[in-house]
C-alpha cells in the first residue's frame, strides 16, 4: 500500500512533516512545561488512565476532555508503542496549541511506523536459517 493509498483509506492527514509542523520554542527553559497544566504532580499517564479520568468526568472543562482525548487516541491507536501506552510527553507539549496538534500530519507519522515494523518482521522473517537450528 502506499502513502497515497493510506491517506485514501484513512482520512488521516499524511502531507510531508515541515520545520512549520515542528515548532520550536524561542526560551525553552524558561517557559512552563504543558505537562503539569493538564496531568498535575503525575511523572506518566498511561493511556488506560487518561481514559478512566475521562469516564468518571474527572476532567471537567470541554477543551481538556478533548486534549486528553486526542492524546489517548495518537499514544493507543496511531502511534502504539506497546500493549500498555503511554501518553508521550512531547505529544503533550504540541498540544498546547489545539489547532497545530490537529493539523499536524499524524497520518504520514503513522504510515511510517507501520511500514517500519512491517520491513522489521520482513528481516526476521526471511532470516536464510530460519528452518534450522540457529534460534
Amino acid at each position: 500500500m502506499s502513502l497515497h493509498e493510506f491517506a485514501h483509506v484513512t482520512g488521516l492527514n499524511c502531507n510531508k512533516i515541515t520545520k512549520k509542523n515542528i515548532k520550536r520554542k524561542k526560551n525553552p527553559i524558561n517557559e512552563k512545561l504543558y505537562w503539569g497544566e493538564l496531568f498535575g504532580s503525575l511523572k506518566f499517564c498511561a493511556v488506560d488512565t487518561a481514559i478512566e479520568m475521562l469516564k468518571k468526568r474527572k476532567v471537567k472543562d470541554r477543551e481538556m476532555r478533548l486534549k486528553y482525548a486526542c492524546l489517548a487516541f495518537t499514544s493507543c491507536v496511531l502511534l502504539p508503542t506497546s500493549h500498555s501506552s503511554r501518553i508521550i510527553t512531547e505529544h503533550v507539549e504540541m498540544i498546547r496549541d489545539f489547532d497545530e496538534f490537529l493539523k499536524y500530519p499524524w497520518g504520514r507519522v503513522t504510515f511510517e511506523m507501520l511500514v517500519t515494523g512491517i520491513k522489521k518482521k520482513d528481516e526476521i522473517g526471511s532470516h536464510p536459517c530460519r528452518a534450522c537450528c540457529c534460534d
